[in-house]
């Protein structure tokens, strides 16, 4: 497909450049062309410096700019391109493609002195950050307690409570970029703050009163100008109310206060009801009456904070203790976290920002970073564009640091939670535009004849993702919605570039009726839905997806699979509500990352069980153990153990299983017993894998909705125990105190990620769909809200603030109250929600290509009326214009978009008209015959549990070590049981880090490797070897090994490494060797997965490049070739991807050097084995190696 204009814009390197991406606008293949162009100028891959907001969104760029100079060395024709091209795809490993996070901590390793920071320092993960954090807070308010800052940190405490105190403290050093900002915000006065929060408070509170007002006055206008309205009264008074509130505003807000709101009351009582919504001839008068409604209850908050507006002084006072005791926090954390050596995301950016205040610094990066390129750039916060701020300066002759590529789409901004700031987008655009201008101004760029262009500003509005229907209903909702928001980005129309596509959008609606305290509905929006998809996918007339046929270059219908269909929720918490029924109609399903995996009941479940073998007398822990489905022992059984004699539980389970003779209990205690036993004597892992197999509790659960989640958690925890030990933590009690404070502080770790390619429902947040895209959408609970109050607000002019609290005589707590300044605070904050909330139904509707859904439920008051809804539903409804009633009575609603199309840069514009069905009902679609399973007998078999292998990539290792002993590999690989000895010394597997004690000839193996990987540190150019820098390398490397074994090993190190140099072998070869690339890695794609081997040495020949492998080992000649076949899997690994990497290398030979027979005498046949294929020989085992990566990474 033809890049569009915009895109060709996009591509100029010469200038600074912002790129404003609409969704579906192929962004990424403009950052993988603009970045490959880079390195066909001749810039070095070093010298660019590419951010993205993911590790998944960087790998997959990575994968995607080489995939393309891969293609482009393909499609070579000249021996000149290739030469040219060649080079750039070697040097792409050292390409700098990562996220902000890994930038900073690659800056700070990389001037350790100058940041202050050890090198080797460990980077915390977000609950190990929460919980040193907590730790801290809590020391550093026992320590001012009983300081000389006592009298103070008491107020504070005994007005909010000692537990909320601790939250609010350590709510703000969590949010430490934005306290840090804020710094200089509360140097200043007091009083200077207090009246710059009192103008704006007034300057809010003005515009909302003219603008309900003036729209009150019109509606009473309306009824006065009816003949004989029986409203006619209320409605004359309401507007003499409105005419004398005008005159006031005219005045000026600061001189009539407290007119103001006395009028105010006056006007609400003639309008609305106590509840805030307005009365009937009101409703019936001002067709958007209800929009009134959510200003009258902002100026109810507004009008009973002014009442309060003299606690505003000491809300700023006690403010400012909780900054005093927030600093205190952060400095005992910062001496923690150096004693610890180690970091959180906040500190690598903090210190990086630090560290680029220092001028060398500054200068050194800007000579080595040609160019910049940051990818989601909407979704940074003020730090993070600070750091691509210090890199860039003007001089006279030009400017000074990298040029400059911001890619991004404020309409999706969406992480506000995690700090994002949208106004950082047109903050950076607007500077680099000004740089850019700048430029010109001097004569340093040249101009171009289209503006966008010629500025840098560029857009790119054509969406290649979503069909015209779905094009025109997204344009009518943002941009009707958008321009009406306060805090809200300008929203610029999509351009359609499918427009042979066809596709629907359509609204699923349930009812509720509201019934004396109680909802109840005819159907659920659950089960409406599952009926919904039944019907889509299994029925007579099912949904059809368009797709492109690049066999006929056309596009092309089909029918829509379940693995078609995408249902997002806007918040977590619906879904198991949804799952539920999903279960129930028989739909597969996939619930993408759940979060709360802390709190799943599977780790709960180990945690509580590991609890009781850490102490026998936990009753409690056993309890739990011994009803969950470790053990499932029924509650009858637990109760009447309750009532027995004995001094613990346990005891009284093991007298029960004596005297009753019980199968189930005389079980459940011998395995208890073995558990005890073994608890102190196997690692964590160890452990919980043996939980897993004695209590037989993942076949006990195979039939469960969730078990594939349940054994993909299960595995995470596996990980985190690893993790956990090799750490330095090696004891039980350690690993069961960790799990419970991250299960009591509700971490919000995720839950392990399921595959992906089955033909199931996808279930995931809206969060979570960003930068994906299904042929079918459904919006799932649009009407839900979840009522999240902030704790801390940061404000530019006020500060830090959160709600005042008051002693109440009556009631002798601290009750919380609002004030202006609280009250503007929270105000401005739930604009800035209400506005990201609104981004968020964007993004939404933008993921689905063909057909959208919007699911919501409606609820009927016992009044007969219907309540307007909340959340992304109400949105949809405010900005078609839509009231909810219409819903409940139409079947169906039109709309008319003038929509813009593109095809291949050619450009016009048509009206669509777009029919949305609303359906409130649908039968149980019955199941197509040609869906319908084949049955097949049930064998009275044990089903095998299912086991899933949580590697990323598959490596040459992992493959030979699969096609040599299957067996050793699912130990080894997938239920990650430590290597045997026969194993490790077979040589197809590679020992861990955490591997206990290792055989001694591979310890040999491992030290021989490291010292032939550095050969040039102690050979010359002649082949010569320099014996004192062999011994010294070499006893570096065995002081260094963390094997005992290896403290003999030096002597025999140095022997054989100098054999090997000086056999005739590699003397005939010594300059290709000197020059050889060692221990290089390459990586492949593979389908959806990745093939990867580290080579011990590529060697440059005649021929293109030859393969060796090092080797432990002797044997005769005849001997040497049964010695090499346990190796052969690894090497036509080797081969398939050095052929992946040269296309043009058309023969390829690998060798297996046995070093133990290397001796300076010895000739090439006694200890170096060779093979050679052709490259058509070695592509045809690539199907082999698909087939094989596709089973282990769905390995059933």
């Amino acid at each position: 497909m033809p890049w569009t204009p915009e895109q060709v814009w996009a591509l100029q390197t010469d200038r600074h450049a912002v790129v404003t991406a609409s969704a579906g606008s192929g962004k990424t293949a403009v950052l993988v062309e603009r970045y490959v162009r880079l390195l066909l100028s001749g810039v070095e891959p070093t010298a660019i410096v590419a951010i993205t907001f993911t590790r998944k969104a960087a790998a997959e760029m990575y994968a995607r700019i080489a995939a393309e100079l891969e293609r482009r060395i393909a499609a070579a024709t000249t021996p000149e391109e290739l030469a040219r091209l060649k080079p750039l795809r070697e040097r792409l490993s050292g390409a700098q493609i990562s996220t902000i996070h890994s930038f900073c901590a690659q800056l700070l390793r990389r001037f350790p002195v100058e940041a202050g920071v050890l090198p080797n320092f460990t980077e915390l993960t977000q609950a190990e950050a929460d919980r040193l954090l907590y730790e801290v807070a809590q020391n550093v308010f026992e320590e001012l307690l009983g300081g000389e800052q006592a009298a103070e940190v008491w107020r504070f405490v005994r007005e909010y409570g000692r537990r909320e105190a601790l939250r609010l403290v350590t709510e703000v050093c969590r949010n430490v970029e934005r306290f840090v900002l804020l710094r200089s915000v509360l140097e200043r006065p007091r009083a200077e703050r207090l009246q710059q929060g009192r103008e704006r408070f007034w300057q809010l509170v003005g515009e909302m009163l003219a603008s309900v007002i003036e729209q009150l006055r019109e509606a009473a206008e309306r009824v006065l100008t009816a003949a004989q309205h029986r409203e006619s009264e209320y409605a004359a008074e309401l507007r003499r109310l409105c005419q004398t509130g005008g005159e006031l505003l005219a005045g000026g807000v600061s001189t009539a206060q407290e007119q103001l709101f006395e009028l105010w009351q006056q006007i609400r009582q003639h309008a609305f009801r106590r509840d805030g919504t307005p009365r009937a001839w009101l409703a019936v008068e001002e067709p958007e009456a209800w929009r009134l409604a959510r200003r009258v209850a902002v100026l109810d908050r507004f009008a009973a904070a002014w009442q309060e507006r003299d606690e505003d002084e000491p809300l700023l006072a006690s403010m400012e203790v909780l900054a005093r005791i927030a600093d205190a926090v952060l400095e005992q954390l910062e001496a923690e976290k150096r004693a610890r050596n180690v970091l959180d995301f906040s500190d690598l950016q903090i210190k990086a920002l630090q560290l680029l205040q220092q001028p060398a610094v500054v200068e050194r990066l800007r000579r080595d970073i040609r160019y910049l390129l940051v990818d989601e750039f909407q979704d940074t916060n003020p730090v993070q564009y600070a750091l691509v701020q210090r890199l860039l300066a003007l001089g006279e002759e030009g400017w000074i640091g990298p040029h400059v590529f911001l890619v991004g789409d404020p309409k999706q901004s969406i992480y506000g939670f995690r700090d994002a700031d949208v106004r950082v987008f047109e903050r950076a655009r607007q500077e680099l535009l000004e740089r850019n201008g700048w430029a010109r101004r001097r004569g340093l760029l040249p101009r171009h004849p289209e503006p966008a262009a010629d500025s840098g500003d560029i857009h790119l509005p054509v969406s290649f993702r979503l069909a015209p229907e779905l094009v025109a209903f997204v344009n009518r909702v943002a941009g009707q919605l958008f321009p009406h928001t306060p805090e809200q980005v300008p929203y610029e129309p999509l351009v359609c570039g499918r427009p042979w596509a066809r596709g629907s959008v359509r609204f699923l609606l349930a009812v509720e009726a509201v019934q004396e305290r109680t909802r109840v509905s005819e159907m659920s929006e659950e089960e409406l839905l599952a009926r919904a998809l039944r019907c889509w996918v299994d029925g007579p007339e099912p949904l059809t997806v368009m797709e492109w046929d690049a066999t006929t270059g056309s596009p092309r219908t089909r029918p829509v699979r379940y693995g078609d269909i995408a249902i997002l929720a806007r918040y977590r918490l619906d879904v198991p509500r949804l799952t539920a029924m999903l279960q129930q109609y028989g739909i597969p399903y996939l619930v993408h990352a759940g979060a709360g995996f802390f709190q799943t009941p599977e780790v709960q479940d180990l945690y509580f069980l590991l609890r009781f073998l850490l102490n026998e007398r936990d009753d409690y822990a056993l309890a739990v153990a011994l009803r969950s489905p470790l053990f499932a022992l029924p509650d009858g059984e637990l109760l009447q153990m309750s009532f027995e004699e004995g001094q613990t539980l346990w005891e009284r389970l093991c007298r029960r299983s004596r005297q009753r003779a019980d199968a189930q209990l005389c079980w459940i205690v011998q395995t208890l017993e073995l558990l005890r036993l073994v608890a102190p004597r196997q690692s964590l892992a160890e452990l919980l894998r043996t939980i897993a197999e004695r209590t037989l509790w993942l076949v006990r659960l195979r039939h469960s909705p969730r078990s594939t989640q349940i054994r993909a958690n299960v595995q995470k925890l596996l990980d985190f125990a690893r993790t956990f030990q090799a750490r330095g933590f090696r004891t039980l009690a350690d690993f069961v105190q960790e799990l419970e404070a991250l299960i009591e502080t509700e971490i919000p770790e995720t839950e392990a990620v399921l595959p992906a390619g089955m033909d199931a429902v996808n279930v995931l947040t809206i969060h979570a769909a960003k930068g994906l895209e299904f042929p079918v959408v459904v919006l799932y609970r649009m009407a839900a809200t979840r009522d999240k109050p902030e704790v801390v607000f940061f404000d530019e002019q006020l500060g830090i603030l959160a709600r005042r609290r008051r002693w109440d005589e009556e009631a002798g707590i601290w009750q919380p109250i609002e004030t202006p300044a609280s009250v503007l605070a929270r105000f401005l904050e739930d604009a800035r929600q209400q506005a990201e909330e609104q981004r968020v139904l964007y993004v939404g509707l933008t993921r689905a290509r063909d057909h959208l859904v919007l699911s919501a439920t409606l609820t009927v008051r016992k009044d007969g009326t219907v309540s307007f809804p909340q959340g992304l539903f109400g949105f949809v409804l405010d900005s078609l214009g839509i009231a909810p009633e219409h819903l409940l009575e139409e079947s169906a609603f039109e709309l008319s978009e003038e929509l813009e199309l593109d095809t291949n840069g050619q450009r016009w514009r048509e009206c669509l008209r777009l029919r949305v069905p609303i359906v409130r009902s649908l039968p149980i679609a019955e199941v197509r015959e040609s869906r319908q399973l084949e049955h097949r007998p049930v064998l009275p078999l044990l089903q095998p549990i299912p086991v899933q292998w949580s590697a990323e990539r598959l490596s040459a290792t992992q493959y030979a070590l699969f096609r040599l002993d299957p067996e050793s590999f699912l130990r080894r690989a997938v239920l990650g049981f430590p290597a045997t000895p026969e194993e490790l010394l077979s040589g197809a597997v590679i020992a861990r880090d955490t591997e206990r004690e290792l055989p001694d000839p591979l310890v040999l193996g491992q030290l021989l490797h490291q010292l032939l990987a550095h050969v040039t540190l102690w050979t010359t150019e002649a082949g010569e070897v320099l014996s004192d820098r062999l011994h010294a390398l070499a006893r570096a490397l065995v002081e260094q090994s963390p094997y005992a074994s290896a403290a003999d090993a030096m002597e025999w190190l140095c022997e054989r490494a100098a054999a090997v140099v000086t056999t005739p072998f590699l003397q005939q070869r010594w300059g290709a060797f000197w020059r050889a690339l060692r221990e290089y890695t390459l990586t492949v794609p593979l389908g959806e997965n990745f093939l990867t081997g580290t080579l011990d040495v590529l060697l440059p020949t005649d021929e293109g490049w030859e393969i060796w492998d090092w080797k432990l080992g002797a044997a005769g000649a005849a001997e040497l070739s049964e010695l090499a076949r346990p190796y052969e899997p690894q090497l036509r690994v080797y081969a398939y991807l050095v052929s992946r990497r040269f296309p043009e290398q058309h023969r390829l030979c690998a060798r297996l050097l046995f070093i133990e027979a290397a001796r300076a005498d010895v000739p090439e046949e006694r200890w170096v084995w060779s093979a050679c294929w052709e490259r058509h020989e070695v592509m045809a085992w690539e199907e082999e190696f698909r087939t094989v990566a596709e089973r282990l990474f769905v390995l059933q």
